[in-house]
């Protein structure tokens, strides 16, 4: 088992690696606040009718994941205060979306399925340049911490 964890970190150094070395990579710094992963086992052969890639399997299993979070302080790697400030109006959504795990040129990725931002000029902005699916919902997420639990509610608006 460590052999396998030892591969997939170095594989994961080699991506990080090759990623900064592109002229521009990466984009843009952002946080990830209050994160929340669930994992669901899915068909592969159902999935990969869904997906253009390989899935990324485990012992033979596919996953689908939700994925819930704050994005904030979203701003370019260039520009420092100014293009931080110039960012303001996007900077700061909440995020919801759907994924599964892939391979490329022999590498892991991330598929999505379908994703939920709260700002909609992110969601009219995103998928022009990232070509991501965005669709806007309105996302209250209620991170009660003295109770200890998350509550979240999500409605699905029509795009626009």
């Amino acid at each position: 088992m460590e052999s396998v964890a030892a591969n997939r970190t170095t594989s994961n150094d080699e991506a990080r690696r090759r990623m900064l070395a592109i002229r521009g990579e990466p984009m843009f710094y952002a946080r990830w606040d209050r994160a929340v992963f669930i994992h669901y086992e899915a068909d592969p052969a159902a999935l990969q009718l869904d997906v253009p890639f390989e899935l990324d399997l485990r012992q033979g299993r596919a996953f689908v994941s939700i994925v819930a979070f704050t994005l904030s302080r979203m701003r370019p790697r260039i520009g420092g205060r100014l293009g931080e400030w110039l960012f303001k109006p996007i900077a700061t959504h909440e995020f919801l979306n759907v994924r599964t795990y892939v391979r490329h040129r022999g590498e892991p990725g991330i598929y999505f399925l379908a994703e939920w931002l709260s700002n909609p000029l992110s969601v009219h902005l995103g998928p022009r340049t990232f070509g991501l699916p965005y669709k806007f919902g309105r996302l209250i997420y209620d991170h009660a911490r003295v109770r200890g639990d998350i509550r979240e509610r999500s409605r699905h608006a029509k795009d626009g």
